[in-house]
């Protein structure tokens, strides 16, 4: 039985009772390299996310007060999209100046602001609206690789000019990275399987 075609099957029996400890010793070994720096990587990845949740927002409002410096703006809010629960929540405000409506003409004003971030966000498209002696609203949608992340809304009582709205959308497209860079980090860290070595 173990002769087949005039050949000595013991030597091939041999290299398999050889071989395959070896196999099975350097594949445990791999094993456990893997399991040590899936460790590393899920600890520094941890850092990352506590430190990166804090810039983040720190980034939006230091992005706000930065145009405020270019642009003569009176208000911006940044808008992010739940996705949940499908609704627009301000995460970011910057106000130049105080304002002397009162508290039913800053509501009027208010639902009006998100009117045009909801129609900024559904049509995937820039919302201008302009008024008198250089006067604007305009809403911006966050879009980063196609995704719509946000809505970026900035008022001007003032010298609101046609150029600022590119600006305007160039500032937008770096707040959509920045979001989708906030969206990455806030997933999950990878769960521990053990067929994650695979």
């Amino acid at each position: 039985a173990t002769i087949v075609f005039s050949v000595n099957l013991y030597f091939v029996r041999g290299l398999t009772v050889l071989f395959f400890p070896i196999f099975l010793i350097h594949l445990k070994k791999l094993w456990l390299i893997d399991s040590e720096l899936t460790e590393k990587l899920v600890e520094l990845a941890s850092t990352g996310h506590i430190l990166e949740g804090k810039s983040a927002d720190l980034r939006i409002e230091s992005g706000l007060r930065l145009l405020e410096t270019v642009l003569p703006l009176s208000e911006a809010i940044v808008f992010k999209h739940d996705s949940s629960s499908e609704i627009l929540t301000p995460i970011g405000r910057s106000r130049n100046g105080t304002t002397s409506d009162s508290l039913m003409g800053r509501q009027v004003a208010w639902r009006e602001s998100v009117a045009l971030c909801e129609r900024a966000f559904a049509t995937r498209s820039t919302v201008l609206e302009e008024g008198s002696e250089g006067s604007a609203q305009i809403a911006l949608p966050l879009i980063y690789e196609g995704v719509a992340v946000g809505v970026l809304c900035v008022k001007a009582m003032r010298g609101f000019e046609p150029a600022d709205r590119h600006l305007l959308e160039g500032f937008s497209g770096q707040l959509a990275r920045n979001f989708q860079r906030k969206e990455l980090r806030s997933m999950d860290l990878p769960n521990k399987f053990w067929w994650s070595f695979l």
